[in-house]
C-alpha cells in the first residue's frame, strides 16, 4: 500500500533517507495544511468546521485562541427557554468597554450579541449564562505526525476540502526539493577534492625547488669542466633550468586557480557560494496567508404577507346600563388605642421581707428601710400607670380624629358617586341617540384606516428587507475587497520569494560555472607543466648523451641530472593526482549543477500547480 511519504517521493524522485528527514517532512505537511486552511474562503471554513466549544456560566470565554485554527462562527441563545441561536457580530477590542455599558449605543443585548478578542481570549457579550449559552465553532489546524505519513496514506481530511490532499503532496514535494537543493549547495565532496588538488600542488612546488637544486649543482660541476664539455651541454642545462622555472611558475598559476575554486565552494561564511546559499532559506520562507477580515452574517429577512382589511357591519346601540360606583365602607380599624398595664414588684403582703424583718426579727429600723423601699416602688408603679394612661389618651385623641376624617371622606365619596351616576345617565342617553350614525361613520373610517395600515405595514416590511439586503451586499462587497487585497498581497509576496529564490539559484549556478572554468584553467596549466617537464626531460637526455663523452665529471653530472629527472617524474605523478582530483570536482560540480537545474524546474512546476489548486479552492 502506498504511503503519503512514498507518494511525495514519486514527485521528488527521492525518499527521505533518515528518521530526521521523515520528521521534517511531517512538519512541512503540517505547515502546508495550515497554509491551505488560512487560504480558504469563510464559507468553506464554516462548511468543514471541526469543533464546537460551548460557553456557559462556568466557562464564559475561549482561551488560547491563537492555536485554535480558523473561526467558523459564534452564536448565543437569546432567552432562558425556547431561545433562538443569534449570530454574534464581531467588534474590535477598542469597543470592549462600550458593549458592556448599558447607556452606550454599542451595548450588546441578547438579540444582538457580539464577540471580540482580548489578550488571546475570545469573549462573548452579553456574558453567557447557564441557560443562555454560547457556541463557538472552529476549523482546527491539523497536526500531521511522522507515523501518519510513513505507515499509511492520507485520503481524507475532515477540516479541509477533498482537493487539499493533492495540494499537501505538492507542498511536501516543494519543501523536500528545496531541502535537496540546499544539500547540493553544501556538497563537501567538491570541497574535499579541491583541497586535495591544493595539497598535491603544494608538494609539487617543493619538488620543483629540489629539481632546481640538482640542476644548479650540475651546472656548477659543468663549470669546472667547461673546457671539456661542449657548449651545447651548457645550453641544454640552462634550458633545463629555464624549463623547470617555467614549471614552477605554471604550478603557481594552477595553484591560484584551484585556490579560487576552493574559496568559492568552501563552506566558510565569507565564500561567495556560501553567501548565495545563505539567501535560500530566507527566500523560500513564506509565511501563511492570513485574512483578518470576517465574513458578514446573512441578514434575517422578514416573511412578507398581507392580511385582508377588516369589514364590520355598523349596528345601533342601546342605552348602556348606568353603574353607580361602589363607595368603600369607612375604615375605622386603624390606630385603635390600647392600654398596656405596667408591671411592679411592690409587695406589702405576707411572706415579704418586711414581714420577716418586723414580725420575725422585730428589727424596726430595717423594717422601716424595707417599707421606704416598697413605698418607692409603689410610687414608681403609680407613675408608670399615669404614663400609660397619658399615652392611651393621646392615642385615643388621634383615633377619634381618624374616625371622624374617615367618616367625612366616606360621605364625600358617596356624594361624588351619586353625582357621577347622574352625569353617566345623561351621557348614556345622549350617546344612545347618536350611536347608530356614529357607528356607521366609524365603521367606514376603520375599514379605510385598516386598509391603509395593512398596506403601509407591508410596504415597511418590504423596505426593511431591501435595507437589510443592501447593507448585506455592501458588507459582502467590502469583505470581498478585503479578501482580494489580502490574497493579492500574499500572491505578490510569494512571487517576490520565488524571484529571490531563482536569483539565488542563478548566483550559485554562476559560481559553480566559474569554479568549473577555473578548474579547466588549472588543468590546462597542469598540462602545460607536463609539456614543459617533457621538454626539460629532452634537454636532460641531450645532456646525458653529451656526458657520456666525459669521464669522472660526467658521472657526477649524470647523478645530478638523474636526481633531477626523478624529481621531475615525481612532479608528473603529483600533477596526475591533482588532475584526477580536479576532474572529480569538475564531474561532481557538473552533476550537482544538473540536479540543481532539474530540481529548480520541478519546484517551478509544482509551485504553479499548487498556486492554481489554491485558487480553485477559493
Amino acid at each position: 500500500m502506498a504511503t503519503f511519504e512514498s507518494r511525495i517521493a514519486s514527485l521528488t524522485g527521492r525518499a527521505p533517507s533518515t528518521s530526521a528527514e521523515q520528521d521534517e517532512l511531517a512538519l512541512w505537511i503540517t505547515d502546508g495544511a495550515a497554509e491551505i486552511l488560512d487560504s480558504l474562503p469563510q464559507n468553506l471554513v464554516e462548511k468543514y468546521a471541526t469543533t464546537v466549544t460551548t460557553l456557559n456560566n462556568s466557562t464564559t470565554t475561549v482561551t488560547g485562541i491563537g492555536a485554535k485554527g480558523r473561526l467558523a462562527g459564534v452564536f448565543r441563545l437569546d432567552a432562558d427557554s425556547s431561545g433562538v441561536d443569534r449570530p454574534c457580530r464581531f467588534v474590535p477590542t477598542s469597543k470592549r468597554g462600550q458593549v458592556q455599558d448599558s447607556s452606550d449605543m454599542n451595548f450588546a443585548t441578547a438579540t444582538d450579541p457580539v464577540y471580540l478578542y482580548y489578550d488571546e481570549v475570545l469573549e462573548v457579550y452579553p456574558v453567557p449564562t447557564a441557560n443562555q449559552t454560547a457556541r463557538v465553532l472552529f476549523n482546527d489546524y491539523l497536526t500531521i505526525s511522522t507515523s501518519d505519513i510513513t505507515s499509511s496514506d492520507i485520503t481524507d481530511l475532515n477540516s479541509l476540502p477533498k482537493g487539499s490532499i493533492r495540494l499537501l503532496l505538492l507542498y511536501g514535494a516543494i519543501k523536500s526539493i528545496q531541502h535537496y537543493m540546499i544539500e547540493l549547495a553544501r556538497d563537501t565532496d567538491v570541497v574535499t577534492a579541491i583541497t586535495a588538488v591544493n595539497t598535491e600542488l603544494d608538494e609539487t612546488q617543493a619538488i620543483c625547488d629540489l629539481i632546481n637544486t640538482q640542476v644548479t649543482a650540475a651546472v656548477t660541476q659543468l663549470g669546472e669542466s667547461a673546457t671539456q664539455v661542449d657548449a651545447d651541454v651548457d645550453t641544454a642545462l640552462a634550458s633545463i633550468k629555464t624549463e623547470i622555472d617555467k614549471v614552477d611558475e605554471i604550478i603557481l598559476l594552477a595553484h591560484e586557480e584551484f585556490d579560487e575554486v576552493a574559496a568559492e565552494v568552501s563552506s566558510t561564511a565569507t565564500s561567495p557560494i556560501t553567501q548565495a546559499r545563505a539567501a535560500v532559506p530566507s527566500a523560500i520562507s513564506i509565511s501563511d496567508l492570513s485574512i483578518s477580515a470576517s465574513a458578514p452574517s446573512a441578514p434575517s429577512l422578514a416573511t412578507l404577507s398581507y392580511s385582508n382589511a377588516s369589514n364590520a357591519d355598523a349596528s345601533s346601540s342601546a342605552v348602556s346600563p348606568i353603574t353607580v360606583s361602589t363607595v368603600s365602607v369607612a375604615d375605622t380599624s386603624g390606630n385603635v388605642p390600647t392600654y398596656t398595664k405596667p408591671s411592679t414588684t411592690v409587695n406589702f403582703g405576707s411572706g415579704n421581707n418586711f414581714d420577716t424583718l418586723l414580725g420575725t426579727n422585730e428589727d424596726i429600723e430595717l423594717a422601716s428601710v424595707e417599707l421606704q423601699k416598697q413605698n418607692q416602688l409603689l410610687s414608681a408603679y403609680s407613675t408608670d400607670i399615669q404614663n400609660e394612661l397619658n399615652e392611651y389618651n393621646k392615642e385615643n385623641v388621634r383615633y377619634q380624629a381618624s374616625v371622624q376624617a374617615e367618616l367625612a371622606k366616606h360621605n364625600t365619596d358617596l356624594q361624588v358617586a351619586l353625582r357621577q351616576a347622574q352625569v353617566n345617565a345623561a351621557d348614556a342617553q345622549q350617546e344612545a341617540s347618536q350611536a347608530t350614525d356614529v357607528d356607521k361613520f366609524n365603521k367606514a373610517q376603520d375599514q379605510a384606516l385598516d386598509l391603509q395600515n395593512k398596506a403601509q405595514a407591508l410596504q415597511a416590511a418590504i423596505q426593511n428587507n431591501d435595507d437589510l439586503v443592501s447593507k448585506f451586499n455592501a458588507e459582502i462587497s467590502k469583505y470581498n475587497a478585503e479578501v482580494n487585497d489580502a490574497v493579492q498581497e500574499y500572491q505578490a509576496n510569494i512571487q517576490q520569494k520565488v524571484q529571490e529564490l531563482e536569483s539565488s539559484i542563478k548566483i550559485q549556478s554562476s559560481y559553480y560555472q566559474e569554479a568549473q572554468a577555473r578548474i579547466n584553467a588549472g588543468n590546462a596549466f597542469l598540462q602545460q607543466a607536463q609539456t614543459t617537464i617533457s621538454q626539460a626531460g629532452a634537454y636532460a637526455n641531450e645532456v646525458n648523451a653529451r656526458m657520456s663523452q666525459i669521464g669522472g665529471y660526467s658521472q657526477v653530472i649524470t647523478g645530478y641530472i638523474s636526481a633531477a629527472q626523478g624529481y621531475a617524474n615525481e612532479i608528473q605523478s603529483k600533477i596526475n593526482i591533482a588532475q584526477a582530483y580536479g576532474n572529480e570536482a569538475q564531474v561532481r560540480l557538473a552533476q550537482n549543477t544538473s540536479k540543481y537545474e532539474q530540481y529548480s524546474r520541478l519546484v517551478d512546476k509544482y509551485q504553479a500547480e499548487y498556486k492554481e489548486g489554491l485558487g480553485k479552492l477559493r
